[in-house]
C-alpha cells in the first residue's frame, strides 16, 4: 500500500501555484515518521524553542522562529533534508499552475469541471499517481491520499475524486473494465499538518518548485547574489526524486484531457 501527503505554496498573490506529493511504501513510513519527528526536535534544540511544524517559507526567509539562525546555516538544513528524503527512495509528485494562464482558459469544458487553480493542481496530481501505480499487482497499487487542510476545496475535491469527469480516464488510460481511479483506497483524506509530519515535508517540495518556476520566468526576483543558482540546484534534486515527467505531461495524448495541464504548466516545470 502507498500513502501520498500533499501540500501546495501558492495560495496567496503568488502568480504560480504548486501543489506537490511524497509519495511513501507503507513499509517505510514508521521510520520516515520518526526521523523527521527527531530532525523537528533537533531543530527545536537549536533554537531553544519548541518546534511542532515546519514551515519552509518561515524558515528559508528566516522569518519567525528561525531568525536565530543564518541563511547559510538554513540553507545547510535545506539541502540536509532533500539528502534525508532522497536516501528514502519516496517519490514525488507534483504540478503546477500559472494563475494567469489558468484565467485566460477558464471557460474551457476541462476547467469549468476542476473549478480552481488548487483543484486543478490537485487532481492533475491524483491523475498521476493513477498512471504510475495502476500497473502495480495487488495491495501495492492501493493509495491513500492525505492533504493539509484546505476547507473551501475538501468538499468539491472529494466530490470530483469520487465522481472524476469522464474525459480523466483518456490522461491513464484504463482497461475497458476498470472503475474510474481504481487505485485509490478511500476518498481523500484531509489532515492538520503539524500532526500528519510528512505534510510538512511535501510543504518544502512544493515552496521550492513555486519559488524556482518564480525566479526562472521572471516573476520574482533575487533576495541576494546567487539565490537563483542556489533554487535551481534545489529544484533539480527534487526533479531527479519525482515521478518521470512521461507519468506527468503523457506524449500519447497532446490535446484535451492530457493538453490541459500542460497549457497550464509554467514552462519551467513542464520538463
Amino acid at each position: 500500500m502507498k500513502f501520498c501527503y500533499f501540500d501546495e505554496s501558492g495560495m496567496g498573490e503568488e502568480p504560480v501555484l504548486v501543489v506537490a506529493g511524497i509519495d511513501v511504501d507503507a513499509g517505510r513510513m514508521r521510520t520516515t515518521r520518526k526521523d523527521w519527528a527527531d530532525f523537528l526536535e533537533s531543530l527545536s534544540r537549536r533554537i531553544e524553542r519548541p518546534v511542532d511544524e515546519f514551515h519552509t517559507r518561515n524558515f528559508y526567509r528566516g522569518n519567525r522562529l528561525s531568525r536565530t539562525i543564518d541563511g547559510n546555516e538554513r540553507a545547510e538544513v535545506i539541502s540536509a533534508i532533500l539528502d534525508w528524503l532522497a536516501a528514502r527512495r519516496h517519490r514525488i509528485t507534483f504540478s503546477a499552475i500559472l494563475k494567469s494562464r489558468f484565467e485566460s482558459l477558464r471557460t474551457a469544458p476541462y476547467l469549468k469541471d476542476l473549478g480552481t487553480p488548487w483543484s486543478a493542481a490537485a487532481f492533475h496530481c491524483v491523475l498521476t499517481l493513477q498512471r504510475a501505480h495502476q500497473g502495480l499487482k495487488g495491495s501495492r497499487r492501493q493509495t491513500v491520499l492525505i492533504f493539509d487542510r484546505e476547507v473551501a476545496e475538501e468538499d468539491r475535491f472529494s466530490e470530483l475524486i469520487k465522481y472524476p469527469p469522464d474525459w480523466s480516464r483518456e490522461y491513464y488510460d484504463p482497461p475497458g473494465d476498470a472503475t474510474p481511479l481504481d487505485t485509490l483506497l478511500e476518498a481523500p483524506l484531509f489532515a492538520d499538518s503539524r500532526l500528519v509530519l510528512l505534510i510538512q515535508v511535501a510543504d518544502m517540495v512544493a515552496y521550492l518548485l513555486r519559488f524556482y518556476a518564480e525566479l526562472q520566468e521572471g516573476l520574482s526576483q533575487e533576495s541576494y547574489p546567487g539565490e537563483r543558482k542556489q533554487i535551481e540546484e534545489w529544484a533539480v534534486r527534487i526533479f531527479g526524486m519525482s515521478l518521470p515527467g512521461s507519468l506527468r505531461y503523457p506524449e500519447r495524448c497532446p490535446e484535451g484531457a492530457c493538453g490541459i495541464f500542460w497549457d497550464l504548466a509554467p514552462e519551467t516545470l513542464r520538463r
